[in-house]
This record gives C-alpha cells, sequence and structure tokens, in this order.
C-alpha cells in the first residue's frame, strides 16, 4: 500500500496466507497516504504508526512501533515476524516479548549491501554504501535477539555465515525459506493473455519482451533496453515489442533511452502497476528479461514470470539465487550482445502454457514453513519454561 516493492509483497502476501488460515493477524506499518490509521484488508488488520515515514528506519518508527506493541498486543501476541529491521523497536527491552517468538526475516545484510553498491561502480551509490557501514554493528547486535533469522533465498542465508555477521549469529539460527508466489494468481492462462493482447493492440503473432520492477538505475534498465533494440535490429521488429511495467526516478531517462536508440515505437511504459493487475501482463508477454546490476535477496518478479511459464533472462550473478532450470538464461547484464542473444534463445521457447514455478517457492508452500517455525519455537519455549518451573 506504500508502493510496490519486492520486500512489501512479501510481507503483505504471508500476512494474508497466515489470516486465510484462520490466524489473527496484525501487521504494524508507517502511515499510508489516503488510509485511515487502522483498518482491515483480505483479514488482515493494520495498524499504522503517525508521521512515521515509510522510506527509512528513524526513531519516529522505533518508538511508535513499541509504543504500540505495548498498548495492544505484549499481553495477547504469540508471534512476532520482524520484515528486515521492522521490529527492531522491540529489542529493548527484550523483555517486552515475554517469550513471544522472534522471527527474523531477512532479504539480505548491510554487509552485503554494501559490496552490492560498490559493484555498481557508480559513485552516488558508492556514497550511499558507506550508511549500509554505518549499519552494520547495529545490526550484529540486533541479530543476536532473534530466536531465528529466515534468509528468503540461498544467496541471503551464505550472507549470514561470512564475516563479519557471523560473529554475532549463530549457523543453527539461519534457516531458510525462499519467497512463495500466489499461484492462484500468477499462473498460465490464455484467456487473460489474448484479452490484455487485444486491449495493447498486439496480435498472437507479437512476441513480448517484458520487465517488471522499480526502474532505478541498480535495476539495469538500460542494459535491458539496449539489448532489446540490437535484438530488434536483427529481428523482425514489426512483430517485438517491449513491455516496461513500474515506475521510478529512471522513467524519463529509458523513455529518451528509446528514443535514441529508435525503437520507442515498439517499447510501452506501462507505469505503476497494482501487484493484483500484475498478472494479465505477465500472461500476455513471452520472455521476460531482468539486468540488474544489484544483488537481489530472492527477486520476486522472476518468480511470477516462471509461474505463468514464460522463460527468463536474468543477471549470471544471480545464478547461485535460483533453483536450476532450463527456462532461466543467464548474462552479463552490461554485455548487451549476450543479453540479447540469451532473448533470442528463450523467444524459441516461448511461454509454453506450463509453469517452471518450484513447489517449493508456492506462496501456500512458504507461509506453511512460517507457521510450523513458529508452532517448533512455541514448543521449545513451553518445554523451556515448564522444565524451568520444575528446577525451582
Amino acid at each position: 500500500m506504500h508502493s510496490i516493492g519486492g520486500m512489501q509483497e512479501v510481507a503483505w502476501d504471508v500476512a494474508r496466507m497466515f489470516a486465510e488460515r484462520g490466524h489473527d493477524i496484525t501487521v504494524i506499518t508507517a502511515e499510508i497516504a489516503g488510509y485511515p490509521p487502522s483498518f482491515e484488508d483480505s483479514g488482515v488488520k493494520v495498524v499504522t504508526v503517525k508521521g512515521a515515514d515509510w522510506r527509512r528506519y528513524g526513531t519516529r518508527w522505533w518508538d511508535g512501533s513499541r509504543s504500540i506493541f505495548q498498548r495492544d498486543f505484549a499481553d495477547s501476541c504469540d508471534g512476532v515476524l520482524s520484515i528486515s529491521a521492522g521490529a527492531y523497536g522491540l529489542l529493548k527491552p527484550r523483555s517486552l516479548l515475554k517469550g513471544v517468538p522472534l522471527i527474523l526475516q531477512a532479504h539480505g545484510s548491510s554487509v552485503a549491501e554494501f559490496f552490492s553498491r560498490w559493484r555498481t561502480g557508480r559513485p552516488l551509490s558508492m556514497l550511499k554504501s558507506v550508511l549500509n557501514l554505518l549499519w552494520v554493528p547495529r545490526d550484529m547486535m540486533a541479530y543476536r535477539r532473534f530466536d531465528v533469522i529466515v534468509a528468503v533465498g540461498d544467496a541471503v542465508a551464505k550472507s549470514f555465515h561470512r564475516l563479519p555477521i557471523s560473529f554475532a549469529v549463530q549457523r543453527s539460527q539461519v534457516q531458510t525459506i525462499r519467497n512463495g508466489i500466489d499461484t492462484s494468481l500468477f499462473r498460465p492462462d490464455l484467456g487473460a493473455r489474448a484479452l490484455r493482447r487485444r486491449e495493447l493492440g498486439w496480435g498472437d503473432s507479437v512476441r513480448v519482451v517484458v520487465s517488471v520492477g522499480r526502474l532505478h538505475r541498480q535495476k539495469g534498465g538500460e542494459f535491458a533496453l539496449a539489448a532489446f533494440a540490437r535484438l530488434a535490429a536483427e529481428e523482425s521488429a514489426g512483430n517485438l515489442r517491449y513491455l516496461v511495467i513500474g515506475d521510478g526516478p529512471e522513467k524519463e531517462n529509458l523513455e529518451r533511452l528509446a528514443e535514441q536508440l529508435g525503437v520507442r515505437h515498439l517499447v510501452h511504459f506501462t507505469g505503476s502497476v497494482a501487484r493484483r493487475e500484475l498478472a494479465p501482463y505477465l500472461q500476455a508477454s513471452d520472455v521476460m528479461v531482468f539486468t540488474t546490476t544489484h544483488r537481489e535477496g530472492m527477486p520476486l518478479n522472476v518468480l511470477e514470470a516462471q509461474a505463468v511459464g514464460m522463460p527468463v533472462v536474468v543477471s549470471s550473478h544471480l545464478k547461485a539465487t535460483f533453483q536450476p532450470s532450463e527456462r532461466l538464461l543467464f548474462a552479463l547484464p552490461r554485455d548487451t550482445a549476450a543479453v540479447a542473444a540469451a532473448l533470442r534463445a528463450a523467444l524459441e521457447m516461448g511461454n509454453d502454457g506450463g509453469t517452471s514455478l518450484p513447489d517449493s517457492q508456492s506462496l501456500a508452500y512458504c507461509a506453511g514453513k512460517y507457521l510450523a517455525l513458529f508452532e517448533a519455537l512455541k514448543s521449545t519455549s513451553a518445554t523451556a519454561a515448564s522444565s524451568e518451573a520444575h528446577n525451582a
């Protein structure tokens, strides 16, 4: 409700799935423009912290979220899931939680983010990396106080086993629960594919490349666009289209670049699209391209593309992030010739009407793993409390 982004989508999907399974779920978050201070959506209660900015952490968020928790949930809550550093305000004092299981959902670490910014080679991004270093001591102190750190992908888990983070985190403390996709929404649907293509004015013979995500320099949109232009020059451009879904600070730059490359008439910029309206765009496409220069935890856009049945061309440095699949092709993001070649190969595969998403990355599986983890932690806590009482 604040914005479209992987971390927000994962958080909301998991909360919604918990509610569907009969659990009483409340999300504490920052103020949301156009929404009341508290409301309910999809069976999930939402309570907002007045004056807190959703784009950054700060004293107003830490104090405000702690105050709401103390007032409304301290005596009734039986589990806390911290989305990234969201629940850091509850760590002082840890006794505030009174033995309640506390899980951190990690999409990366401040150390990994530091190196990721330096790899971009862009001065502003490298300068901002200093902020990531400043977070390292705070994060390391906080990690110790979580019962379990859940990594959303294997690459994230590995980052917690490396120095200096490994000084603060026990190996047994880190578990992996991969991000899950709502397969009732993101699924092959030939009817939705035909309808959306008609709405866009594209016939069955048109081959559609799609990108989904925030239009930010770290996402490498200029490389995907240059690769598409190279492909259009080599192929029958009249049957090619590029669908760019998302908004962000790079939108105008990408539109100018499309003009300079001579493919503006082949590129359709949708702007921001609500997640519930995203699936038909993916179903109407033939291949996704994601040339990010960033170290991503577990990007949902790739999983969503797999769920609807299309092949994906993704940056080679993310190869270890995903489970192997013949319909995942990798290329160096800045090598536009290699990306164009991978797109050509992916277009030959086509959208075959079947899904290639692993069963372990469905939303139902993901939510079930979290619930099982909470139950295991509560059982361990109850056993420990019983043992202490007996010894006393």
